[in-house]
C-alpha cells in the first residue's frame, strides 16, 4: 500500500510510523503542491529541496524499510532525497523530461542518479506527460530522445521485448497524438 503526498503524515514522524504499522510501504514525498518539508515539481519553492524535517522523514522511511517515492517532487527535492537515502528510491509514476519537457518529468541527470542508486522509475503514460514536449522538444533545441538516457532505456527494453520493429513503431504512433503521428496513421 502507498500514499501519494507526504502531507498525509501531517509533519509527524509518529504518523509516518503509524502508517507503516498499518501497511503503507511507500510515500510520494509531495503531490502537486509543496508541503511544509518538501518542494513539489509544480508547487511554490519554499525549501529549495527538502527542509531539515524532510531529511528526517527520508531517514526514518529508510529505517522503517519504506520506499521513498520522488514522483511529483522538484528536481532539488529529488537530488536531496538521493543524497540522503541509504536505500534505493522509486519514482512510481514519472516520465523522462528529455522526451517531454514537463516539470514533473525527470531530467536525464537525475534518471542516471536513480539508476546508480539502484532505484526504479515506473513510466507514466498520461498523455500530457508523454507527448514530444511542448510542441516538440527537439524543435526547441533539447536533446533528442535517441540521445537521452530515457531513449537508450526505451531502446533496450524494446530490444528485449521481441516485438518486430514495425509493430513497435506503429504502437508508438498509435499512442502519440501529435499532428505528424496522427497523419501517418
Amino acid at each position: 500500500m502507498g500514499i501519494e503526498g507526504g502531507h498525509a503524515i501531517e509533519n509527524s514522524l509518529a504518523a509516518l510510523r503509524e502508517f507503516h504499522r498499518l501497511g503503507v510501504r511507500y510515500i510520494t514525498l509531495t503531490w502537486n503542491n509543496t508541503n511544509d518539508w518538501a518542494d513539489a515539481g509544480r508547487g511554490e519553492v519554499k525549501h529549495h529541496g527538502l527542509s531539515p524535517f524532510g531529511e528526517e522523514v527520508v531517514r526514518e522511511m529508510n529505517r522503517l524499510g519504506m520506499l521513498v517515492d520522488v514522483s511529483h517532487v522538484s528536481d532539488e527535492t529529488m537530488g536531496d532525497a538521493l543524497d540522503i537515502s541509504k536505500a534505493p528510491i522509486i519514482a512510481s509514476h514519472s516520465s523522462a523530461r528529455a522526451l517531454s519537457n514537463v516539470p514533473r518529468n525527470i531530467p536525464d541527470e537525475l534518471l542516471r542518479r536513480i539508476a546508480k542508486n539502484g532505484g526504479v522509475v515506473q513510466v507514466n503514460f498520461l498523455q500530457r506527460l508523454c507527448r514530444h514536449g511542448d510542441r516538440h522538444t527537439a524543435e526547441r533545441g533539447a536533446q533528442s530522445p535517441a540521445e537521452s538516457a530515457a531513449g537508450r532505456a526505451q531502446r533496450e527494453i524494446q530490444g528485449r521485448s521481441g516485438t518486430p520493429g514495425r509493430r513497435r513503431r506503429q504502437a508508438r504512433r498509435d499512442a502519440c497524438r501529435c499532428r505528424p503521428c496522427r497523419f501517418r496513421n
